[in-house]
């Protein structure tokens, strides 16, 4: 898939939020080793569910799993859409 060239074992989880005409996948990507500790909350945008492209990387894990750091791994974004402001706000 374009934008998922880094990528390199998949994807793990999201949601997708539809606003308007536009879905917002906001999803884990387990990008690198240590697999499911080395990964990025990446954000996608879609007008079909088929076709995504990549726009943004929200956080990156530094993948350091040795019990030091409290964000050796980032799964699971809870994306909520404020209509006030017209923001995101991601809860990690």
């Amino acid at each position: 898939m374009p934008g998922a060239k880094e990528n390199k074992y998949g994807f793990e989880g999201g949601r997708v939020i539809k606003i308007n005409k536009t879905y917002h996948l906001f999803t884990s990507e387990v990008v690198a080793d240590p697999i499911w500790v080395n990964m990025r909350l990446g954000y996608w945008t879609s007008t079909d569910r088929i076709n995504w492209k990549r726009k943004a990387t929200i956080a990156a894990s530094s993948g350091n799993f040795n019990g030091t750091d409290e964000r050796a791994a980032y799964w699971s974004p809870l994306p909520v859409w404020n209509n006030e402001d017209s923001t995101w706000h991601i809860f990690m």
